[in-house]
């Protein structure tokens, strides 16, 4: 009688010990999955400032090619308003010289 008690009991025991063995593995199980799911969002996210980050070197190499054609209209016109500028003042000199004015004695 006494050794089947103590066989009840180390039975028990062992399925006390055998259900909390079973409750850490799902616990542990879920916390896997659950950082399994954190690193393939992570790895998602990542994934997604790459191609964002491609996109905006992408404009920002297109600005940089803007801007240079930019300087080079802004060049051309700065070029454009000083010789017209010079032309301008050269005509009035030349208007003035045949009136026999001085360029400043106008105004």
């Amino acid at each position: 009688q006494a050794q089947l008690t103590q066989l009840q009991t180390a039975l028990l025991e062992a399925q006390t010990k055998n259900a909390t063995l079973s409750e850490q593995t799902r616990a542990t199980q879920a916390r896997l999955a659950d950082t399994e799911q954190r690193l393939q969002d992570q790895q998602s996210a990542k994934e997604n400032l790459i191609r964002a980050n491609a996109v905006l070197q992408q404009q920002l190499e297109q600005c940089a090619q803007e801007r240079q054609q930019l300087q080079q209209a802004l060049a051309q016109l700065q070029t454009q308003i000083q010789a017209q500028l010079q032309a301008e003042l050269t005509a009035r000199q030349h208007a003035a010289a045949a009136q026999g004015e001085a360029p400043d004695s106008t105004g």
